[in-house]
């Protein structure tokens, strides 16, 4: 299986016909009781048999020629049309997933590749120790400072929307929130990781479940 690295390299330097990269992550059966009581995202996934439920975690790399141009996350269960979770613009029909997800990987009809990832690589991308390369060109100065301040806060840590907005020497937690909301490349620049001062998880533009599955992952590894 090839370094999630040598797949965004090759796709974006050599396959510019590739539009967006799927990848996969098996979620561990000891998360399954969080989204069994998770009230909005089984209202998504009515579908979802809950005595034997299959959830990933999807994240979706919209490929440009000068590095990734933008990150969505998505929680689906096995099988699903990722059209219906997904924010990208991935879809395929529900009857071809088993296939798609058993396989290394395949491109269909719109040139979408998709992989079945080890879950240790995507505690290696929460962790910062895989930086795959982001097109930032059309960040404003206080996105990056923000966002770059985002890294410095450890895997399993959070902080407050007010704290950030200290640490970056801005006046307005509510200005932090909208460039939060503003995250191209979320886990890249971990926005989950900055929650309410009440201890409310506050907002996530992946969607709130996202964010809970994502800090319940960190705090368990």
């Amino acid at each position: 299986m090839k370094d999630i690295l040598k797949i965004l390299d090759i796709n974006t330097k050599k396959t510019k016909n590739i539009k967006e990269i799927v990848l996969f992550y098996p979620i561990p059966h000891a998360f399954y009781p969080l989204l069994n009581n998770d009230s909005i995202f089984l209202k998504k996934n009515s579908h979802v048999n809950h005595k034997t439920p299959h959830f990933f975690f999807l994240i979706t790399f919209a490929m440009g020629n000068n590095g990734i141009e933008r990150i969505y996350l998505a929680l689906i269960s096995h099988p699903l049309p990722l059209s219906n979770s997904s924010k990208s613009s991935v879809s395929f029909d529900a009857s071809e997933t088993a296939s798609n997800l058993n396989g290394d990987y395949c491109i269909n009809n719109n040139y979408k590749i998709f992989k079945k990832r080890p879950y240790d690589e995507l505690i290696s991308l929460l962790r910062g120790e895989i930086c795959p390369f982001i097109n930032t060109k059309g960040l404003t100065a206080f996105q990056l400072r923000v966002y770059e301040r985002l890294k410095t806060i450890s895997f399993g840590d959070t902080i407050t929307y007010k704290g950030l907005s200290r640490l970056v020497n801005c006046p307005s937690p509510r200005a932090i929130g909208n460039a939060l909301a503003r995250n191209p490349f979320p886990i890249i620049f971990p926005c989950h990781r900055v929650i309410r001062k009440d201890g409310g998880l506050g907002g996530f533009s992946q969607g709130i479940n996202i964010k809970k599955l994502l800090l319940k992952i960190e705090t368990h590894n």
